[in-house]
């Protein structure tokens, strides 16, 4: 019998998130955690959300408060794949989607090309001394706002 040791980063987050529609603000602490084939966001309040295969999953104490068809909300399943992509700083597959260039030595930033338009304005990746992602702004087109800072 095989074992394989499968790879979990964790990386603590402040989220400052901006709802245009409702001209709000909230802000959040926690964790996500990237394996192979499952992401899960553990916020301080007790809210989780795990993206598993093609379904999103919000938790609220261990409660299901609701199950999101990645199928039917593509764009929900794009922003777990973008913000992996960019804590990991996996550039290739960012480039699949996105015109790259930096702007100044620890700043990089992203214009969609193609179907990623539809949803999303701009990316902006920070990157502190030692290169490590200090921060990520994701702006979409519907004005909503969201900037994760890695603790």
């Amino acid at each position: 019998m095989a074992f394989m040791t499968m790879f979990a980063e964790t990386i603590s987050f402040k989220e400052e998130k901006f709802v245009e529609s409702l001209e709000l603000y909230t802000y959040r602490d926690g964790n996500v955690t990237y394996e192979q084939d499952k992401t899960t966001v553990a916020y301080k309040d007790g809210r989780t959300i795990v993206k598993n295969e093609n379904n999103v999953t919000v938790y609220d104490d261990n409660e299901v408060l609701t199950v999101i068809n990645l199928v039917e909300r593509p764009e929900v399943g794009l922003h777990f794949s973008l913000t992996k992509a960019l804590f990991q700083k996996d550039f290739d597959l960012l480039k699949e989607n996105f015109e790259m260039k930096q702007v100044r030595k620890g700043l990089f930033e992203f214009i969609p090309k193609g179907d990623v338009s539809n949803f999303i304005k701009k990316l902006e990746l920070y990157l502190d001394k030692e290169d490590n992602v200090e921060a990520l702004h994701l702006k979409f087109n519907n004005g909503d706002k969201i900037t994760i800072e890695a603790k």
